[in-house]
């Protein structure tokens, strides 16, 4: 095993780690703060200089923002590489008490850029089999019907809303990244479908919405869902059926920044049944069922989730 770091800021480490045996497998780096494990990052970034120095591929890069991982006050911070004995750099940092509006931009940074497709979903790509699956079991499509996505990432829940001539009046998806809005545009063509560009914390939809669907999406936003929630209540139809996808708790407990700034946070039933009713909502289900497979920590797997079906009340 052999790397460096090459940079350490107060808002970015960059450098590159590889097993020089093994080229083409990923290598992990953990933070340590004090002693614990902040975060693990693979480190598969490309840079031309480690393609040429003879680094396979040249994807062994590594860069990331460690501020979501501190906390307040005089911290010893060191890199290894998982797994070995090895140290890539240590230093003592002293940091003031986080900016929640720092953070809050660093949560949003990976999903406004315009990472492969594969990279939305846990390094595979998926359908919308199962979420549409679970959703028509507490919703009736119509030809009135006007739907409503956020983050439609790749369009994955569209494509099979599509393919199973599901009927609706209108759809709109309301995505974060000018990229993936633009690219979304121009591969669905059909004119009942429209994207537009924004943050659900704050957009203002052109029509209100009689069902809102999300996946993958809710579970990122920083610091809770609630003001998106919130957002999304004053601009739904009377008897709309909202139906949002969270991790199963289950499987999956916390919060936190994870894989270089990717916020995630797990909410229990009873976290998810109170923010939802202090937002506005009844609860009607929350059913469990597989989001897809995807590909984590390079073992494919079944990635266990959780729906809210709920619709606007008072």
């Amino acid at each position: 095993m052999i790397g460096n770091v090459d940079s350490w800021t107060s808002d970015n480490i960059s450098g590159w780690a590889a097993d020089e045996a093994h080229l083409d497998e990923v290598i992990f780096v953990e933070l340590r703060i004090n002693g614990n494990i902040s975060c693990r990052i693979p480190a598969r970034l490309y840079r031309t200089d480690l393609e040429q120095a003879g680094f396979g591929r040249g994807k062994h890069g590594f860069s990331f923002d460690p501020r979501p991982f501190l906390i307040e006050g005089t911290q010893y911070a060191e890199l290894n590489i998982v797994g070995q004995n090895i140290t890539l750099g240590a230093k003592h940092v002293d940091l003031a008490d986080p900016d929640p509006h720092e953070l809050f931009e660093i949560s949003q940074r990976r999903w406004k850029g315009d990472e492969p497709p594969p990279g939305l979903t846990w390094g595979h790509l998926m359908t919308g089999d199962s979420f549409v699956d679970t959703l028509q079991v507490h919703w009736r499509p119509s030809n009135d019907t006007r739907m409503l996505e956020i983050g439609p990432g790749y369009g994955r829940i569209l494509s099979t809303l599509l393919q199973r001539q599901i009927p609706f009046r209108s759809y709109c998806g309301v995505e974060i990244s000018l990229a993936r809005t633009v690219r979304l545009s121009e591969q669905f063509t059909d004119e009942r479908i429209r994207f537009e560009n924004g943050d659900i914390n704050t957009h203002e939809f052109s029509e209100p919405a009689d069902v809102v669907i999300s996946s993958s999406t809710f579970v990122h936003l920083y610091p809770d869902c609630s003001k998106a929630l919130k957002n999304i209540r004053s601009q739904v139809s009377k008897n709309a059926v909202i139906a949002l996808d969270f991790m199963d708790p289950a499987h999956h407990r916390g919060m936190g920044f994870h894989d270089g700034g990717t916020y995630v946070r797990y909410y229990s039933r009873d976290e998810l049944d109170q923010i939802f009713t202090e937002s506005g909502y009844a609860v009607i289900s929350m059913p469990e069922f597989v989001i897809g497979i995807g590909n984590v920590g390079g073992v494919i797997g079944e990635i266990f989730g959780l729906m809210v079906i709920a619709r606007p009340c008072g």
